[in-house]
């Protein structure tokens, strides 16, 4: 049964356009899945689903099995104007859920919603990740080892290796700046699940900006003579069909692999090398095995995935 009361935008509570939009839909024509929603208003399913867990959070729907419901009008807004100011005087707000994180940094990356999933995405224990300003490069340093597969040519990655503790007593579990005017981190370092911080204080950003400058200045990649930089039998055999001119397909096909395990191996020799590019990574390792052929080293059991 559908409602017929008017309905007051949700958008003055700092709810989104998204979520006003829902709203709106499933008071006037029922409780629907998100599938239906996504297909009779056009919007991607991300979106939706997004959308729905920001009302959700807010108390304004809830879902039964795959369908979603909303509150009645009333209990909605009366809930929406008990609740804290979105954005507090001092310039905080908090986020209480990854997916309502999700949505705020692709609204602050313009759109960007692959990029945002990928830096949320990253297995690190501890990740930060900047972008300087609308349009550059995001850096992401991680501290011990980040899986780079995946990531999009828009990001540049380092690793800061054995810090010392009182520098890993100053990070937090992940942070997230953009554009050098938002920061967001993990309300709690130990349970994500309380939510992110949303910080807009231009004297704490500063003082993180200024962290994260130092820490990337003195993180890299292993140096090409390291001695992680011997190769394993199938990376030796995947470096000579790639130096035949193999493209990444027919060399999965000749060594029986996924196209995904050969990306994988070739970005991984490439942060092995220290390089950036598939053309400095031939580089590094002609010169390398000019100086002699190292000993192969033993498959990781994790080779093919």
């Amino acid at each position: 049964m559908t409602q017929t009361v008017a309905v007051p935008s949700l958008t003055r509570w700092g709810l989104s356009s998204d979520a006003d939009l829902l709203f709106r839909t499933m008071t006037t024509q029922g409780a629907q899945s998100a599938g239906t929603l996504s297909q009779g208003l056009d919007l991607p399913i991300w979106r939706v689903t997004e959308a729905l867990e920001e009302l959700r959070v807010a108390g304004a729907a809830r879902m039964t099995g795959t369908t979603w419901a909303c509150a009645p009008v009333g209990q909605a807004v009366s809930g929406l104007r008990a609740r804290r100011p979105a954005v507090s005087v001092d310039g905080m707000r908090h986020l209480p859920s990854e997916q309502l994180v999700r949505r705020r940094m692709t609204e602050l990356m313009t759109n960007d919603h692959d990029l945002a999933t990928q830096v949320l995405g990253r297995h690190s224990r501890q990740l930060l990740a900047r972008r300087e300003a609308p349009g550059t490069a995001m850096k992401l340093l991680a501290i011990g080892p980040i899986d780079v597969s995946g990531l999009t040519g828009s990001t540049t990655t380092r690793v800061l290796r054995s810090p010392c503790p009182s520098v890993l007593a100053a990070l937090p579990a992940k942070l997230l700046m953009i554009d050098d005017r938002v920061a967001l981190f993990p309300a709690d370092p130990q349970d994500t699940g309380r939510g992110w911080l949303e910080v807009a204080q231009p004297a704490f950003l500063r003082m993180l900006t200024a962290l994260f400058d130092h820490l990337w200045k003195v993180a890299g990649r292993p140096a090409p003579d390291a001695p992680s930089a011997s190769l394993t039998d199938r990376e030796r055999a995947l470096i000579t069909l790639l130096a035949r001119r193999h493209t990444d397909a027919s060399a999965a096909a000749t060594l029986r692999i996924s196209v995904r395990s050969v990306t994988n191996l070739v970005r991984r020799l490439m942060d092995r090398y220290g390089v950036e590019n598939r053309f400095q990574l031939g580089l590094a390792l002609g010169a390398a095995l000019k100086s002699g052929p190292p000993a192969p080293r033993p498959e990781s059991p994790t080779a093919n995935s």
